[in-house]
């Protein structure tokens, strides 16, 4: 994949994401300022309805409807005052007593009936002249209109509800609020309210109460969020993951055309020469050029397996084969070889046992140390050290350099297949980016773990730890 395309599908998700998470956030916003006016319009229609159901309540009491049979009194208004704790009884049957009919008393009969409701259905069965009483409280019972307000509003902390009523005097209940500056505030509209009356409801401004009404909304939009994002975020994974894979791919070809190219015109120029000369009357040239062909044909068949044995680290094919080797002596044979090859680098074993012997696959601990000495020798410094300790916990076996160390922002990358730290199109160092890989993949299978570490007093050291 070309960067720029890249970059463009980089932009592309950026943008959905953050226009995913504008979109979210205006909803949010949009839905928590709708729950408020809903809670608003919830208080002022609680208050006027209680407001409403309390005059109700009220009037089956100061209202009193009375029938005389064939009576000539049309309507009978009387203005009085009266002691509100006295029977709503006894004062009917006083003002009874002050109706008296044109004609004997005796001749008529008087019923009462009680509240608005039972005065209309009377007044649409009875034929009969009638006149009505209405009795008129300027008292608020404060704790039955407070009870029907709480009545509207089950889901409200009753505690925090408060109520003020103004007309001749003003009260507050359950108590009188000093500072109202918190507390939303509603005026009752109801339709029984006499001139001059006020009635208010008081409840803490908190955005507490309209958070949790829009709660639902609000985690429905933040799962769905995640997942968009999180689909976008692991798509854009993917997308790296395949642009890596197609450089690592590249740079494997690359190294594989030049790893392979030398053997193979080292070998043509080898057979070239045979050609140009009778190889039968130089037998000594004839041995070189063997020689020459032998080796370079051997190390190209050496990259090949290395290849094809790549292929198969993650398979259950390969099994160890276990059996008791002396690991200091394993070290040591592999340190002289590499001192032998390579004369200008300085090659340190370090332990504090003349022998170990545990038991382990010799033919892959070998190749283990060769490859991370190769590393070491390819791209550390002039000085490597190998390091065995041993104690009843543990095996530590680590292999430093004084090298440059590792950038980074490369070294989670260290162990993957053929990844290889980038050094532009230069091949100064030769690999197929396997050597690690295969470390970590066997280290694991013997149960052992590897992790990388750069200090001040090494550029680069790779540390295995074994169970003992």
């Amino acid at each position: 994949m070309k960067e720029q395309n890249y970059r463009i599908i980089v932009w592309l998700v950026a943008t959905t994401i953050l226009l995913t998470i504008g979109v979210q956030v205006y909803w949010n916003i949009n839905n928590y300022r709708y729950n408020r006016e809903q809670f608003d319009k919830q208080l002022q229609l609680a208050l006027d309805n209680a407001f409403d159901g309390y005059y109700g309540e009220i009037s089956k009491e100061t209202n009193f409807a009375f029938f005389r049979e064939e009576a000539t009194v049309d309507t009978v208004i009387f203005k009085t005052k009266f002691d509100v704790n006295s029977k709503f009884n006894d004062i009917i049957n006083g003002i009874s007593k002050e109706i008296h009919p044109k004609e004997d008393s005796s001749e008529y009969s008087i019923e009462i009936f009680r509240g608005q409701q039972q005065m209309d259905s009377a007044f649409k069965m009875r034929k009969a002249k009638q006149f009505y009483l209405s009795i008129s409280i300027d008292t608020l019972k404060a704790d039955l209109l407070y009870a029907y307000i709480l009545k509207a509003l089950p889901n409200l902390k009753t505690k925090e509800i408060y109520i003020k009523h103004i007309y001749n005097d003003t009260i507050w209940y359950p108590k009188k609020l000093e500072n109202t500056n918190n507390f939303v505030q509603k005026r009752s509209k109801s339709g029984y309210l006499k001139q001059r009356e006020i009635l208010e409801l008081f409840y803490p401004n908190s955005p507490k109460q309209i958070f949790l009404s829009s709660l639902s909304g609000m985690l429905l939009s933040l799962v769905l969020t995640a997942l968009i994002i999180g689909s976008l975020l692991f798509l854009l994974k993917i997308i790296k993951a395949q642009k890596k894979a197609s450089e690592i791919k590249n740079d494997l070809i690359s190294n594989l055309t030049h790893e392979f190219k030398t053997p193979i015109a080292t070998v043509s120029a080898a057979l070239e020469s045979f050609g140009s000369f009778q190889a039968a009357n130089n037998p000594d040239k004839s041995a070189i050029y063997l020689d020459i062909s032998r080796k370079q044909l051997g190390k190209l068949n050496t990259m090949v397996e290395r290849l094809l044995e790549s292929a198969t680290l993650k398979t259950e094919s390969l099994a160890l084969q276990n059996e008791l080797v002396d690991w200091i002596a394993l070290i040591q044979n592999v340190l002289e070889k590499y001192q032998l090859q390579y004369p200008d680098k300085q090659f340190t074993f370090v332990t504090k046992h003349e022998a170990f012997n545990k038991k382990t696959d010799p033919f892959h601990l070998e190749n283990i140390i060769n490859n991370l000495l190769d590393n070491a020798v390819k791209y550390g410094g002039g000085q490597i050290e190998v390091d065995l300790q041993v104690d009843s916990n543990e095996i530590v076996l680590s292999v430093s350099d004084n090298g440059n160390g590792i950038p980074k922002k490369y070294r989670k990358e260290l162990f993957e297949q053929f990844f290889r730290v980038p050094s532009g199109n230069t091949h100064n160092v030769k690999g197929f980016g396997i050597g690690l890989f295969y470390v970590k993949t066997l280290v694991e299978k013997m149960g052992g773990t590897i992790r990388y570490e750069s200090g001040v007093n090494f550029g680069s050291q790779f540390i295995i730890r074994f169970q003992p």
